[in-house]
C-alpha cells in the first residue's frame, strides 16, 4: 500500500533522527541552561569559544565543539559527592529520552495520520465527482428519442 509504504518511511527517519541526533542535541541544550541558571557546567569544550562573536558562530561552536559531559566525568568533579550533579545530569539523558519519546510517540503518528488523511479525502473527492458527471447525450446517436425526452434528458423539440 502507497500509504503504508510512507508511513513506514517518515517513521523510519524520525526514529533514526530522534535517537541519534535530535535527542542528543535537546540533552546538549540542557546542560547548556543548567549551566546558565545553576552555573554548574556539564559540558565538555574541544576547543576555547567561538573566534566570532555572531549568533551563527555561537551556535556552530555548541554544534560541533561542546559535548554533554559522561556519568564518570560527572562523578569525578568537584563537590560530586553529592547526588545533584549525578541528577542534574540524569536530567539531560531524561530530557533526551523524553523528547524521542514524544517524537515518536505522538508527532510522528500524529503527522502521518493526518498526511494519511488528506490523502484519501482527496481519494474519496476524486471517485464523488467521478459519480457526479452526467454523460452527454447526442441527439444523433439516440434511437429511441420518446424515452429520454419523457425522462428530460433531451430537449423535447429535438427530431
Amino acid at each position: 500500500d502507497k500509504n503504508e509504504l510512507r508511513e513506514a518511511t517518515v517513521r523510519d527517519i524520525a526514529t533514526f533522527g530522534a535517537l541519534y541526533f535530535f535527542g542528543d542535541y535537546v540533552a546538549k541544550g540542557v546542560g547548556s541552561l543548567i549551566k546558565k541558571v545553576k552555573n554548574i557546567d556539564l559540558m565538555n569544550y574541544k576547543t576555547e569559544g567561538p573566534k566570532k562573536d555572531t549568533m551563527l558562530s555561537k551556535f556552530k561552536y555548541w554544534v560541533t565543539d561542546t559535548k554533554l559531559k559522561s556519568f564518570d566525568e560527572v562523578a569525578k568533579m568537584p563537590g560530586a559527592e553529592s547526588k545533584n550533579l549525578k541528577n542534574l545530569r540524569s536530567a539531560c539523558e531524561i530530557s533526551s529520552l523524553g523528547f524521542s519519546m514524544l517524537l515518536l510517540g505522538i508527532l510522528v503518528p500524529w503527522y502521518v495520520r493526518k498526511q494519511t488523511d488528506k490523502n484519501e479525502k482527496a481519494k474519496a473527492k476524486l471517485k464523488i465527482q467521478e459519480y457526479n458527471t452526467y454523460p452527454y447525450i447526442s441527439h444523433n446517436n439516440i434511437h429511441s428519442k420518446k424515452a429520454f425526452q419523457a425522462f428530460g434528458m433531451l430537449e423535447q423539440g429535438v427530431k
